[in-house]
């Protein structure tokens, strides 16, 4: 019988991208010594504000507000725009900036202004995400 808990899990997660990774082909993933450790352990009981107590103070407000996204299963944001909103916003609120910044996102400040004016947040009259703010962090702007 399996134990249950992370390790398990991510063993199991392992074995799981492995099989798939062999089966296209690929060669399978293999732990390294040395590589950077994205576990983060926490004491308990563990509070939301801890959440981003790790970060310098500007990250966190980017991560805030783009923890306040809905990432709706069909964005009404991004309209007909290539942009991947939801996936931008998913990764900047867990701090993957770098991943956020492969994502396809206009430069342009009026059509980010109407990506803010569709959010569904804004549309339901409430309050939308920032998304031009997140956008311009991530373009290495300050806030």
């Amino acid at each position: 019988m399996m134990g249950t808990g992370t390790p398990t899990v991510s063993t199991e997660g392992l074995s799981a991208a492995n099989a798939i990774l062999k089966k296209v082909g690929r060669e399978p993933y293999v732990y390294k010594c040395g590589l950077k450790d994205y576990v983060r352990l926490v004491s308990k009981p563990f509070q939301s504000e801890q959440l981003f107590d790790i970060y310098p103070a500007e990250d966190q407000v980017i991560m805030r507000e783009a923890l306040r996204c809905r990432l709706c299963e069909r964005p009404s944001c991004a309209g007909r725009e290539e942009a991947d909103i939801r996936g931008i916003m998913r990764r900047t609120a867990v701090g993957n900036f770098a991943g956020a910044r492969k994502r396809p996102l206009p430069a342009d400040a009026e059509v980010l202004l109407q990506f803010e004016k569709r959010c569904i947040m804004a549309l339901e009259g409430g309050q939308p995400v920032a998304i031009r703010k997140v956008a311009s962090f991530l373009a290495g702007n300050t806030i």
